[in-house]
């Protein structure tokens, strides 16, 4: 019975071409296309450090707070950036050959010079900012409440 009832369906499925089309060759398209549009994706993700070089001014060298900053961002397996300390001639030639994205240079507030707009730079300039955020919100509760911060110390 279970036999006699497929063929007949089978029939009349194969009599009608529509039906072929919706019920075979629709979902193999289909399918092809998803392969061709989604096999890159986690290709896509990959993301590499990003190139950048510090001014080696006095500045610099004395804020020992953005030198950390720096160091954390620049360390491990997930490192967010390759840095470079270079002199502010070398770091304009550096970015005019392309081998770096942008560099920053330490003074109050610290300055991003880049050579394009681009993803890259939008994450430089993030970073700078909320650094400075940071550190000025915690300048201003240190300088505004010293005996509550020297009692969490």
């Amino acid at each position: 019975m279970f036999l006699h009832i497929f063929t007949y369906r089978l029939k009349c499925l194969l009599r009608n071409r529509e039906n072929i089309f919706w019920t075979l060759l629709f979902p193999l398209i289909l399918a092809t296309l998803f392969y061709f549009a989604f096999s890159n994706l986690n290709s896509a993700e990959a993301f590499s450090a990003i190139d950048i070089a510090v001014v080696d001014n006095e500045q610099y060298r004395k804020d020992e707070n953005f030198k950390a900053a720096l160091e954390k961002a620049s360390t491990g397996n997930d490192r967010l950036f390759n840095v470079s300390v270079v002199s502010g001639e070398k770091a304009d030639e550096m970015l005019m050959n392309s081998e770096i994205d942008g560099y920053i240079i330490v003074d109050w507030p610290i300055r991003l010079v880049v050579s394009k707009s681009g993803m890259k730079q939008t994450i430089i300039k993030t970073f700078i900012d909320n650094y400075m955020h940071t550190f000025s919100a915690v300048s201003t509760l240190m300088s505004e409440t010293p005996d509550k911060i020297q009692n969490l110390a």
